[in-house]
């Protein structure tokens, strides 16, 4: 009788998923809409972005028509200046620390594009900076 209990416990511990295995597969970039204003905060502990040692956000956008993705950041503080990355597939363009400045690529109806926002200046230790990202697709003049 002990070792057909002893046999039960080890099956039932062995069919059991461990106590600290991830159950869900973590979440993607934040998905926008096109015409979508977001506010969000990037701090210090944020992790960087692929090739990168800053701290990072991503967010993804659909394009819904052929045209040029345009992006735009705006923050307010002077002190950590923020960088904005817009990628579609392997074509990437940026602009770095002034609040207000967009940038723009060429985006097929369908695409899945990347827009990463960079705290280039994340030197001190609890760094964080609000900011607003707002996007729009202007039609290609073809």
């Amino acid at each position: 009788m002990w070792r057909t209990w002893f046999f039960l416990g080890i099956v039932s511990l062995a069919t059991q998923p461990p106590a600290c295995e991830r159950q869900n597969a973590p979440a993607g970039p934040p998905e926008l809409l096109v015409g979508q204003r977001v506010s969000w905060v990037i701090t210090s502990r944020d992790r960087p972005c692929s090739g990168s040692f800053a701290p990072c956000r991503v967010f993804q956008v659909s394009a819904n028509q052929t045209g040029v993705l345009l992006a735009s950041l705006t923050f307010e503080s002077k002190t950590n200046g923020l960088r904005l990355e817009v990628w579609n597939g392997n074509n990437g363009h940026g602009t770095c620390c002034h609040s207000g400045e967009s940038v723009s690529i060429a985006v097929a109806k369908g695409d899945r594009a990347e827009m990463d926002v960079v705290l280039e200046e994340s030197r001190a230790e609890n760094a964080r900076q609000p900011f607003k990202l707002d996007t729009s697709i202007q039609e290609s003049q073809q």
